[in-house]
């Protein structure tokens, strides 16, 4: 009988995770790696989990290196709470997701003309 080998993905999240509103409809995820001894290969890029708190639907985005531990994610709706999960993968798939982290768009202002009577 062959031995039984299991091939493990990133049983720890990445690190450092902060996540900060960048106006009314962008915000700015960053992270660090995760940790060397949980990696359980190589590291290939990771995953940015996010969507409306107030929503079940949640979309992704791939970040494809190993290197780049900061997005920006621009088309968001005004004045709206969102929540992210970072998760690191590799060739054998998708580790541990992190906790979420929440970040709320800022409220767009409309410009109103003034006349003095």
């Amino acid at each position: 009988m062959a031995p039984l080998v299991f091939f493990l993905v990133p049983d720890h999240p990445p690190t450092d995770i902060s996540v900060l509103s960048l106006g009314t409809d962008e915000v700015q995820v960053q992270w660090g790696p995760v940790p060397p001894e949980n990696t359980n290969g190589e590291v290939l890029g990771y995953r940015v989990l996010y969507g409306n708190v107030n929503n079940t639907s949640r979309a992704n985005i791939t970040v494809e290196s190993q290197e780049d531990t900061r997005l920006k994610i621009d088309g968001l709706r005004p004045d709206t709470n969102y929540s992210f999960q970072i998760r690191a993968f590799t060739g054998k798939g998708d580790g541990t997701s992190s906790t979420n982290y929440f970040a709320k768009t800022g409220i767009r202002v409309s410009k109103i003309a003034c006349r003095t009577i």
